[in-house]
């Protein structure tokens, strides 16, 4: 018999708490962002060689501007960060108006983007990451998720043969993170691998951001030879999300043509 598996995302994220996390970030000059900014400005290039992330995203005209904003601040952490050298939007037209606040803020941004219509599928943004970016160490990731520090552990780590799917850290009410508690084990919000990624079944019928799908995947991407692991004891991904702001319905069921696997959080250290 098969598992289903009904999530019911945790409201642990308090709005005002969240909203002080990104101001003092921002506006405190010894917080890490203000620190990367002024290294950058002051030093230049980085010497040393090790190889860098593309981030590919996946947004969409949010209307709420709460929620905008949230997707924004993670873009504005992701682009100074020292382990990321390239990030790609597939962008979703399909509730553009008059107004698109997040694709006007990619142009002013110089963001390079790739325009679809509706949610864009696992295996679409696999193979243009193997189009865009060949040889290369590419992170797949939902909009609302920045990486902080703990991202360079992966620059020497070996991706060969092997496809992370990393459990994501929720920010709390007073600015500290916390990994995933409910369900961890069956929720990932990050994909890295080095391109070319060898061909994942039915990675074209999953789609970022629709429920139960990210659990598929990780069968599916053991199923055709991938190691798959979730380090996410070691490899923070913060997950921004004070706006409680969801375009999905959670009570959705579990796609029949689909099979599960969990995967547990482990540390880097673990791994052969």
């Amino acid at each position: 018999m098969k598992k289903m598996y009904v999530y019911i995302l945790p409201l642990a994220v308090a709005f005002i708490g969240a909203n002080l996390y990104c101001m003092q970030a921002e506006d405190d000059s010894s917080s890490p962002v203000a620190r990367l900014k002024e290294a950058k400005a002051s030093n230049g290039p980085e010497s040393n060689s090790q190889e860098k992330f593309k981030l590919i995203i996946s947004l969409y005209n949010e209307k709420d501007d709460a929620r905008a904003q949230e997707y924004i601040t993670c873009l504005d952490r992701n682009r100074i960060h020292e382990a990321i050298d390239a990030i790609h939007v597939v962008y979703d037209t399909s509730d553009d108006d008059d107004q698109n606040r997040i694709l006007n803020y990619l142009k002013e941004a110089g963001i390079p983007v790739t325009y679809v219509q509706g949610r864009p599928s696992y295996g679409f943004c696999f193979d243009l990451a193997a189009s865009l970016y060949p040889n290369s160490r590419v992170i797949v990731s939902n909009g609302d998720i920045f990486f902080n520090a703990t991202l360079k552990k992966l620059q020497d780590f070996d991706l060969t043969g092997r496809f992370l799917a990393i459990t994501r850290y929720d920010i709390g009410s007073n600015g500290d993170m916390e990994l995933h508690q409910r369900y961890r084990d069956t929720s990932q919000d990050v994909w890295i691998f080095k391109t070319p990624l060898q061909p994942i079944d039915q990675s074209h019928e999953l789609y970022l951001g629709e429920n139960h799908h990210n659990v598929i995947l990780s069968y599916e991407a053991l199923r055709s030879g991938l190691e798959v692991l979730n380090p996410s004891k070691s490899i923070q991904c913060c997950h921004l999300h004070a706006s409680y702001i969801r375009h999905y319905d959670l009570t959705i069921p579990f796609p029949k043509h689909g099979h599960t696997m969990g995967l547990h959080c482990i540390r880097l250290e673990e791994i052969q």
